[in-house]
Formats: C-alpha cells, sequence, structure tokens
C-alpha cells in the first residue's frame, strides 16, 4: 500500500505563555532535538510598583512621604544611592542639633538672654507657635518640601523656631541637669541607632500603634494639668521617652531602608524633620527626669 503524503502543517500556533511548546510531528521545518522544549518560570523579581500609579507620584504617598518599600526598589537598589540619601538625612540633623545646642547654650549661660526669657514668658508660645507652622507645612505640604527653594527656607524656619522653644525650655533648669540631659540623649541615640540598623524587628509596620500610644501620652499631659504630682510626671516624662525612642528606632528604619516602609529617596528634607523632632522630644523628657528639683 503506498503511504499517503503527510498532511500539511496545521495554522501557526502559539502556546500559552508557562506551557511546554509540543513536538509538531507534522512541522518538518524544524525538527527538534528532544520531544518537549522545557520552560522555566523566570526568577522572582520585585514589581516596584503601577506604572502611572499613586507611587510615582511622591505627591500621593501614604503617610506623608512614606510608602511600601517595594516601590522604591529600583532607586534603592544599588547601596551607594542608600548611602548617599542617608548620609543627606544625617548632615541636615547634625546640622539642626548644632544650632539647637548653640542657641540653648546661649539661653543658658548668657544672663541678659536668661532675663530676657524669664520677663517674657509669651515667647514660649510664638517659638511653639512658628514650630508647629512649620512642622504643618513640611510634613504635609508636598509641592513645598520638595520643592526648591521652599525646602530651605521652610527646613531653616523650622530649626529656628524648634532651637528658640529648646533654648526657653533648658533656661529653667540648671546647666548642670541640661549638660547631664544632653550626655544622656547622646549615648542613648547612638545606641538606638544601632539597634535600629542590626535588629530583624520591623518597626515600620507599627506606626499606627505608636499614633494611638502618642495620643494617649498627650491626654495624659492635659489631664496632668489639673491631677498634678511629682509622681504621675515621672511616669509621664519615663513614657514619653520611652515612646520618642522606638520613634526614633522607627524612623531610622525608614531611613535606612530593608524594611516594610521606607521613605523615598527624594524625601530627605521630611526625614531630617522626623529624626531631628525625635531627638528632641526624647532630650525634653530626659530633661524633665534629670532636672526634678533643678529648676530654676
Amino acid at each position: 500500500m503506498k503511504p499517503s503524503a503527510p498532511r500539511p502543517p496545521p495554522e501557526a500556533y502559539t502556546p500559552a505563555p508557562g506551557y511546554p511548546v509540543a513536538y509538531n510531528p507534522y512541522d518538518a521545518r524544524a525538527p527538534p532535538t528532544a520531544t518537549f522544549v522545557t520552560v522555566l518560570p523566570a526568577p522572582p523579581t520585585v514589581v516596584a510598583h503601577r506604572p502611572g500609579g499613586d507611587d510615582d507620584d511622591p505627591h500621593h504617598r501614604p503617610f506623608a512621604g512614606y510608602a511600601h518599600a517595594a516601590s522604591f526598589a529600583p532607586a534603592f537598589a544599588e547601596a551607594a544611592v542608600r548611602r548617599v540619601f542617608v548620609r543627606k538625612v544625617f548632615t541636615l540633623v547634625s546640622a539642626m542639633l548644632l544650632f539647637t545646642l548653640a542657641v540653648s547654650s546661649a539661653f543658658l549661660f548668657v544672663p541678659s538672654v536668661n532675663l530676657w526669657v524669664v520677663r517674657n514668658p509669651w515667647l514660649t508660645w510664638v517659638a511653639f507657635l512658628g514650630m508647629f507652622g512649620a512642622m504643618l507645612a513640611l510634613t504635609c505640604s508636598p509641592t513645598l518640601r520638595l520643592r526648591s527653594p521652599h525646602d530651605a527656607v521652610l527646613l531653616a524656619a523650622f530649626t529656628v523656631f524648634v532651637a528658640f522653644f529648646v533654648g526657653v525650655v533648658s533656661s529653667f533648669y540648671s546647666a548642670r541637669a541640661v549638660a547631664l540631659a544632653v550626655g544622656v540623649v547622646s549615648v542613648l541615640v547612638f545606641a538606638l541607632a544601632l539597634f535600629a540598623a542590626q535588629t530583624r524587628v520591623d518597626f515600620t509596620t507599627m506606626r499606627a500603634m505608636l499614633v494611638a500610644l502618642l495620643l494617649g501620652l498627650i491626654l495624659m499631659g492635659v489631664l496632668s494639668v489639673w491631677f498634678y504630682s511629682e509622681f504621675l510626671m515621672v511616669v509621664y516624662a519615663t513614657l514619653g521617652a520611652v515612646l520618642f525612642s522606638a520613634y526614633l528606632v522607627m524612623d531610622l528604619q525608614s531611613i535606612m531602608g530593608g524594611k516594610t516602609y521606607a521613605l523615598g529617596p527624594e524625601e530627605h528634607v521630611l526625614a531630617a524633620v522626623v529624626v531631628f523632632l525625635d531627638v528632641v522630644n526624647l532630650f525634653l523628657f530626659i530633661l524633665r527626669l534629670v532636672g526634678f528639683g533643678s529648676r530654676d
């Protein structure tokens, strides 16, 4: 019996992604070396974010500049980019802290300045309101903090108001108590920075809990106006120091990266503001603890 001619190959067929490509015995154009061609799955990759989504625009990130760490995977993939960002933030924070220390020293050791502050207690409220207004502008308005020279002007104004406020508060304590508080905070900040860099505990996922604890601490401070006692003030200052230590660890991890949430590589101003506030609040609570009985 005469063998029949081979049937023509079927129409062009493209297998679905992920399915093996089977050998077609009627296609003599490219005889394979094996029956099946193995299709290996692609290595897992981190999808940074949906193109055109909210994470593309720093003005629409949750937590005022914070976003899921995967959103910044391409920018922070190289260690050099992250080192530049961390160096820039720590340089800004160091300059802000040094300026605050200089202003506080003037309030402590220059008698005329100290006397001027004591005679004008309303200056404390001016400094507090100015500090609060500049902080709101920096944290709530990405248009201002991400645009030059608005970011530099606001950051400088914020630093001046905070330094003035800290100087006013420090002027009511003895120089020994202030120096002791500065030393304790310096050691504590260094230890917390090492802890934030080495620990596997992800503090960036605890933001909601820390905000709730902060609201409770504020309520406790308001109630202490009517129910004042030294024991309550010691408890209040201790809880405040512990809470802002946790805040400092969380914000440092957000800057260093490698955790669930992180600050974007262009958010160096916001990063400097939050770390600076953590250190200043930690100092004020430590000063309350070491300054009992030493207020002028």
